[in-house]
């Protein structure tokens, strides 16, 4: 099992993401949360994440590493009773798209776990679905991809479903609170 950061320190295209015409974002239609014991610092081996609360119930997190220092804006969500977390990876201008990175976020005590989605299943879940596709990266990076989404509530009913079904997540990244 690989030990990380909180792991927002992730690749776009390493990460299922949702991608919208509109400047829409899942914390948008469904309840989004805030949690004190989510601030503060953490770490894992080689990387470290400061969580500061933003505006609202938003929170501004800096992932840093050997390379440096990345800030994104990230919102925490309760989906089907699971906590979510909505990381804006890509904040769109007029002629591109936001990206959104979704993941399972658990916090026990100084220890935090991190679960990505699991771009196979996001693949077979998608089928059938209207208006939603699947979009392989595989060419840039071997088993990436993610969703497209005409609507942000189909991207909500995505996270709804891997709520109840633990095989929607890959292994879970590990870090704890540095004190």
């Amino acid at each position: 099992m690989r030990v990380c950061v909180l792991l927002i320190a992730m690749a776009v295209v390493g990460m299922p993401a949702c991608s919208q015409p509109h400047h829409a974002r899942v914390a948008d239609v469904t309840t989004r949360i805030s949690d004190p014991s989510f601030e503060g610092s953490w770490a894992s081996t080689g990387r470290s994440a400061v969580v500061k609360r933003a505006t609202g119930d938003s929170y501004l997190v800096t992932i840093s590493d050997k390379t440096g220092s990345t800030p994104y804006h990230v919102d925490l969500l309760d989906i089907a009773n699971k906590r979510f977390v909505e990381i804006e990876v890509h904040e769109p201008d007029k002629k591109t798209v936001p990206v959104y990175v979704y993941g399972r976020l658990d916090i026990k005590g100084d220890n935090l776990t991190y679960s990505r989605m699991r771009n196979e299943w996001l693949e077979r879940t998608v089928k059938g679905m209207q208006g939603v596709a699947y979009k392989s990266t595989g060419e840039v990076q071997r088993n990436t991809g993610g969703v497209v989404v005409k609507d942000v509530a189909q991207m909500h009913e995505l996270l709804e479903r891997a709520a109840a079904d633990p095989s929607a997540f890959g292994e879970p990244e590990n870090a704890q609170r540095m004190k």
